[in-house]
């Protein structure tokens, strides 16, 4: 008798074991569309996104990102149990390349974020850099690495430099202010208030602010090749006088180059 009591057991279990492996296998199972996916995503989003059109991104991707953890992740599962989602979004002004993983009863679950560099589409009549040459005899900078140039008005100079294994920076200055030119890997920051500012051929994201003595600075950033830029200048009174002539340090700003880190 207890033998048969003790082989009853090993049937509900192996029972158990198979209800329930079933049901993790349909949950998981590939039977959804990619299009179904898309649709899932898109109606999961915060009403603050939006879907960027092909012209308003650059596929280029940086070493900053955050990376969280899928449901399948977490279970260590294969990505083929479902579909993945990657899409090209901005959310209140901050540009990312998203990839969701969405199983096949619809489940969203994000798994990775990566900035991206948004593009405003500038017109210009004239090349601001050839422009600033031609009237004013700036001189041409471009750092030993070639990473990137620009060029400084009369009685600026370059006032030093500054790295480490993860990053490069160069700091200029003259009478109307100073600027700093960083670039690495895991550059980030943030700001209330994004605005855009030009370099040489892109307009990049840009905060523009009043520091507690009111000074005034202006700090950007974006993305070349995989490798974080940022570029902060500090504005000497007279500050409306002299924004006008950092501006167009930055409008001369090039980025033409990447410079490999440990």
């Amino acid at each position: 008798m207890p033998a048969h009591k003790g082989f009853a057991t090993v049937i509900v279990v192996v029972i158990s074991f198979l209800i329930s492996l079933s049901i993790y296998v349909i949950a998981q199972a590939p039977w959804i569309s990619q299009s179904f996916a898309r649709d899932k995503v898109l109606s999961s989003l915060d009403k603050s996104c939006r879907e960027l059109n092909r012209e308003e991104y650059s596929s280029e991707t940086g070493d900053t990102m955050m990376r969280l953890p899928s449901l399948s992740q977490r279970l260590g599962l294969s990505p083929a149990f479902g579909e993945e989602v990657t899409l090209y979004l901005i959310c209140a002004d901050k540009s990312t390349k998203n990839t969701y993983f969405v199983s096949s009863l619809g489940n969203v679950s994000l798994k990775e974020i990566v900035p991206i560099p948004y593009r405003v589409k500038v017109e210009q009549s004239e090349n601001t850099i050839d422009k600033i040459s031609k009237t004013t005899n700036w001189i041409s900078f471009t750092n030993p690495q070639k990473t990137f140039t620009l060029m400084l008005p009369p009685k600026w100079k370059q006032t030093s430099t500054f790295s480490d294994p993860f990053y490069r920076k160069f700091f200029f200055g003259g009478p109307e202010g100073t600027l700093e030119v960083l670039y690495g890997s895991g550059l980030g920051g943030g700001c209330e208030n994004w605005s855009k500012i030009q370099i040489k051929t892109q307009s990049i994201n840009a905060c523009y602010l009043t520091e507690t003595d009111n000074s005034e600075s202006i700090g950007a950033s974006t993305i070349y090749q995989d490798q974080g830029f940022s570029i902060s200048a500090k504005i000497n009174a007279p500050y409306k006088e002299n924004e006008k002539i950092i501006k167009d340090i930055f409008a001369s700003i090039d980025l033409i180059g990447i410079e490999k880190f440990n």
